[in-house]
């Protein structure tokens, strides 16, 4: 999903462009490596007289629309494209007379690494969390993320750690940060880490050491989610099967799961 950031500005742009439209107008958006345009749907002039942008259900399962009274009223900051693997940059409307293209707003995740450093713990968390939804796992994000998990509110850490694990392998270079917040003094940035760290996959192999010692953490979800990270990471973490098999005498009973699973996975990948 594709979820590209409108200012008021852009949004009252987009408003006109489409308050002029006839009742069927093609919506193509650019590809910012590739510079391929990409028919996406069509403008539709419902019955109601208000502006829908419906996606293409033939190329994507999902419809979305976009109502255009409320891109007037600026109730809506997003354009939702459910198009896969396409960055976006342009923004074409046409029906084949009139065409109008409009460049989008990239420089939106920028902002938000800059917001990562904001004095509010809760526009910090924020960050995170939008970063988690818009960005691709860039560098210049995963980096930033890295260095937030060292952010004196252990909420904001919390988002960090989750944000960099929605990431999956491109979080690969915030392994090192990773496996220090597994030592972290609150238990959900540790189980946080963890998740991040199985999410990395076999990428994350030299977290293994930490993993495994994290199974004998006090806090059941850490030892659970430890687990389930070295079963992810998958033969890369043999060295943690004789953890793994103690684990199965773990008292909590989602432990001991995790571990038979994890020593299934690795075990059954050699």
């Amino acid at each position: 999903m594709i979820r590209v950031r409108l200012g008021f500005t852009k949004a009252r742009q987009l408003s006109d462009a489409l308050a002029g439209a006839a009742d069927k107008r093609e919506i193509w958006l650019e590809d910012t490596k590739g510079k391929k345009w990409h028919s996406v749907g069509f403008v539709l002039l419902g019955e109601d007289r208000k502006v829908h942008l419906k996606l293409d259900q033939d190329k994507i399962p999902d419809v979305s629309e976009f109502n255009l009274d409320q891109i007037r009223k600026g109730d809506n900051s997003y354009l939702y494209f459910p198009v896969p693997n396409v960055h976006i940059k342009w923004l074409k409307i046409g029906d084949g007379e009139k065409v109008t293209v409009m460049p989008l707003d990239l420089d939106f995740e920028r902002s938000l690494i800059g917001r990562l450093k904001d004095e509010d713990g809760y526009v910090r968390r924020s960050a995170a969390k939008r970063l988690s939804e818009f960005s691709r796992g860039s560098k210049d994000a995963v980096a930033a993320l890295g260095v937030a998990l060292k952010d004196k509110d252990e909420h904001v850490r919390v988002a960090v750690a989750d944000a960099l694990g929605e990431f999956g392998p491109a979080a690969k270079e915030a392994v090192p940060a990773l496996i220090v917040a597994l030592k972290d003094d609150y238990p959900n940035v540790c189980h946080f880490a963890a998740y991040a760290l199985g999410k990395i996959g076999p990428a994350a192999k030299e977290a293994v050491p930490a993993l495994t010692e994290a199974l004998k953490d006090k806090d059941e979800e850490v030892r659970e989610a430890a687990a389930e990270a070295l079963g992810k990471i998958g033969p890369a973490a043999k060295d943690a099967v004789p953890a793994l098999t103690e684990a199965l005498k773990d008292e909590d009973k989602y432990a001991r799961k995790a571990a038979q699973a994890a020593l299934d996975k690795i075990q059954a990948e050699k």
